[in-house]
C-alpha cells in the first residue's frame, strides 16, 4: 500500500468537502502524486460529481471495481456515490479534479436531461476525449490553482466561476449526446456491504481482525466477503487489512517522531520485527530509512 493523499473521510469512508461558497458546490483543486514515495488517492466515495484531467503522468483509477486508466488526453466523469482510488503508474503524476453538485443549473434541465442519466445504474463514470474547448477551459482553471506550495492537495478561492461552469456544461452536454445507457453495473448490495466492512476494518486494526469477525459483522459468506474485496481493492480481506496497517504506519513515520517499536504497536502489528519487514517489503526501505528519506 502507498502513502494517502490527505482527504477529510468520516468512518464511512465518504469525503466532505468545505466549499467556499454555501449554497453553491463547486470546487476545482489539484493533486499531485511523487511516485518514487508511493502518493495514492485512498478508496473513498462522494456525493459530488467528479470531472478529472490528469494534465501530468498517467493514473490508474479503481471505480466500483473497475480499473480505469486516464491520461492527458482523457477526461473521466465520475457519477455520485461510486467507491474510487487512484495511483500512478509509472511517474509523478498531477491530476486537476472538479468536485460539484447541479444547483446552478435549472431543475426542468437537470430532470429532462440529466437525471436520467445519472440514475441509470450503468452510469459509473465516462472517459470522454480531449476535444474542442476542453482543453482551453481546464488549462485556465488549472492556471489559477497556486502552484507554490508544499501541500499535495491545493485549491483556489479566487476561481473563475463562469468559465467553470461552462466547461461542466459542455461536458454534460457531450455525455448526454453520446452516452448510449450501456456499461457493467455494480449492484447496491456490494456498495453498502463494503461500505460496512471497510468501516469496521478501519475503526478496529490495531486489534486482531480474522476473516470471522468480518462475516460475522456484516452476516455475510466468507465466500463473498472474498469476492467483494477482490472486486474493488484486488487484494484478499486480510491483504487490504494488513495494507490498510502499513497506510497508517507510514503516515506515522514521515509525519511524527514517534519510536518504531510504538508506531508497530499501535498499528495491530504482532512483533516489531514483523512489521520492519512487511513495511521493508512494500515499500522497499527499512521505517528508519523511509524517515530520514521522505520526513520534512
Amino acid at each position: 500500500m502507498d502513502r494517502y493523499l490527505p482527504i477529510n473521510l468520516d468512518e464511512t469512508l465518504e469525503e466532505h468537502l468545505t466549499y467556499h461558497s454555501v449554497g453553491f458546490s463547486i470546487i476545482p483543486y489539484v493533486i499531485e502524486y511523487d511516485f518514487e514515495r508511493h502518493d495514492f488517492m485512498p478508496l473513498h466515495w462522494h456525493k459530488e460529481l467528479q470531472i478529472s484531467w490528469v494534465y501530468e503522468g498517467t493514473l490508474e483509477f479503481l471505480i466500483d471495481g473497475e480499473s480505469v486508466r486516464v491520461g492527458k488526453k482523457d477526461i473521466l466523469f465520475l457519477n455520485s456515490n461510486k467507491f474510487h482510488s487512484s495511483s500512478a503508474i509509472d511517474g509523478n503524476a498531477k491530476t486537476l479534479c472538479i468536485n460539484f453538485d447541479l444547483d446552478f443549473l435549472h431543475p426542468k434541465i437537470i430532470e429532462d436531461y440529466i437525471k436520467p442519466i445519472l440514475e441509470n445504474p450503468n452510469f459509473i463514470y465516462y472517459k470522454l476525449p480531449m476535444v474542442g474547448n476542453f482543453s482551453k477551459y481546464l488549462s485556465s482553471i488549472l492556471n489559477e490553482i497556486p502552484t507554490q506550495t508544499t501541500d499535495l492537495v491545493k485549491e483556489t478561492d479566487s476561481t473563475n466561476y463562469f468559465q467553470v461552469i461552462n466547461l461542466i456544461n459542455l461536458i454534460i452536454e457531450e455525455i448526454v449526446l453520446k452516452f448510449d445507457g450501456t456499461h457493467n453495473f455494480t449492484e447496491s448490495e456490494y456498495f453498502n456491504t463494503l461500505n460496512k466492512l471497510l468501516s469496521f476494518i478501519h475503526q478496529n486494526y490495531t486489534q486482531k481482525i480474522m476473516i470471522k469477525d468480518l462475516t460475522d459483522y456484516a452476516h455475510i459468506s466468507k465466500t463473498f466477503c472474498n469476492e467483494i474485496f477482490q472486486k474493488y481493492t484486488k487484494m484478499s480481506p486480510i491483504q487490504y487489512i494488513n495494507a490498510y496497517r502499513l497506510q497508517i504506519a507510514q503516515e506515522l513515520v514521515i509525519n511524527t517522531d514517534e519510536s518504531i517499536s510504538a508506531i508497530s504497536e499501535q498499528c495491530g502489528f504482532g512483533t516489531i520485527s514483523y512489521f520492519v519487514e512487511q513495511f521493508r517489503l512494500q515499500y522497499k526501505l527499512s521505517p528508519l530509512k523511509f524517515r530520514k528519506k521522505f520526513q520534512k
